[in-house]
């Protein structure tokens, strides 16, 4: 969703999107059949633990804006500590380029504690 044209600003996610990444998610970890694994994970999501809400139009949306916030750092960081897509210097242009913008105020703070 923050790779959305409207970054965090907005909090949707067309549904062949979500399917698609949980998917590529899932088959990463070598789960068997992942995409119809991921049906059943984003139904759950939806139905069973009121993460996720069907906003009508194939789009979903987190239902408490902490979710979205918690993720989005959450794949920072992880992208900063296991991965080589971003470094400390990228994270922080990421901090020079958002720490305006009041929908990344939460964010920022998750990343820097």
């Amino acid at each position: 969703m923050q790779q959305e044209r409207t970054g965090l600003a907005g909090n949707l996610i067309a549904e062949n999107k979500l399917k698609q990444i949980v998917e590529t998610e899932l088959a990463q970890l070598e789960v068997p059949q992942s995409w119809s694994v991921a049906d059943d994970l984003i139904w759950m999501l939806r139905e069973r633990n009121f993460m996720l809400g069907y906003m009508g139009d194939h789009q979903y949306a987190f239902i408490h804006r902490t979710f979205l916030e918690y993720f989005c750092a959450r794949d920072l960081k992880y992208r900063l500590e296991r991965t080589s897509s971003l470094t400390p210097a990228g994270l922080q242009d990421i901090f020079r380029e958002h720490w305006r913008q009041d929908e990344w105020h939460e964010v920022l703070r998750c990343c820097a504690a």
